[in-house]
């Protein structure tokens, strides 16, 4: 080979060269976030559950409460994680007995750890409607009559148990209660303050009180918090004559 063709050859070479030395460009542009869900009760976190990020997709939450989320794009910017649960719809916020919470975290170019996402409790709640005489003694007259008990949230931020469909709204739910049948199915609700209002009560009927525990809240909100797991609502309601 002439001194002309090896002239030629040791700018590829060189380039060659720097390629082999570079780092891959993929460990050059991204990062991993890791870190825990606080707050979980015995038993641990249940199937299905996932840390999730707009730029990555859904990450699997350990059997420990721990996560690594992998391959984040790096540059300095801001991004909201999600814990969700697959199948189950960010608008009802609802994931087994916790609801979704998020966190915002702020990234660059280094890895981070540390990140912590909250597990919060749901309370489940049940209603039935009870039919009672004036002394307000338990009475079982009617036969097959139902009325409707709106459960809406306070400051309507959305609520477990509420819809995705265009025009429903998010921060209430309704419950179908019946003298004559089973409390109605649960519901499960965040800790916050809650309205309830019976409505469409059967015909020459009206409310005595609409009690949760033994305090009437029919007209003003009732609280629960992080430490209530269940909740029963009972409908009383009166004959008008």
């Amino acid at each position: 080979m002439d001194s002309h063709s090896i002239t030629k050859i040791r700018p590829f070479l060189a380039i060659l060269l720097a390629c082999l030395t570079v780092p891959p460009l993929s460990a050059q542009q991204t990062i991993t976030l890791r870190g825990r869900i606080t707050g979980l009760k015995a038993g641990g976190i249940p199937q299905g559950v996932v840390v999730a990020l707009a730029q990555v997709g859904p990450t699997p939450v350990n059997p420990d409460g721990t996560f690594e989320i992998r391959g984040v794009p790096t540059g300095k910017r801001d991004v909201t994680l999600l814990l969700s649960r697959l199948g189950i719809s960010a608008t009802s916020g609802q994931t087994n007995r916790s609801r979704l919470s998020t966190t915002v975290v702020s990234v660059d170019n280094s890895d981070i750890a540390n990140i912590e996402l909250q597990w919060l409790p749901l309370a489940s709640i049940t209603a039935e409607l009870v039919e009672v005489d004036k002394d307000g003694k338990r009475v079982s007259t009617i036969e097959s009559d139902e009325a409707v008990l709106q459960i809406k949230s306070v400051g309507g931020r959305p609520i477990a148990g509420g819809c995705d469909f265009p025009g429903c709204a998010k921060d209430q739910v309704t419950i179908r209660v019946s003298p004559r049948r089973p409390p109605a199915s649960e519901i499960l609700l965040p800790p916050g303050a809650y309205n309830l209002q019976a409505e469409k009560l059967p015909g020459g009927y009206s409310i005595k009180s609409v009690n949760v525990g033994n305090v009437n809240v029919q007209g003003k909100p009732f609280e629960i918090d992080s430490d209530t797991f269940s909740i029963k609502v009972e409908v009383l309601m009166v004959p008008n004559n």
